[in-house]
């Protein structure tokens, strides 16, 4: 949960810092949101194919 949530701080973060403008303003764009689910997404999936601790791994 917390990787999804540093996820989504980093997609906003990255889509502000790239179009200039104040996260306040942004704050109920929905090209935004689609920014912060893109980058939880993204990840989360970095996260589980280095941390995948899967049972089929005995």
């Amino acid at each position: 949960m917390l990787v999804g949530i540093a996820g989504a701080f980093i997609g906003g973060r990255l889509f502000v810092t790239l179009l200039g403008r104040p996260i306040v303003d942004n704050a109920v764009a929905p090209a935004l949101r689609v920014a912060v689910i893109a980058g939880s997404l993204a990840l989360l999936i970095v996260y589980r194919l280095l941390f995948d601790y899967s049972r089929d791994r005995r």
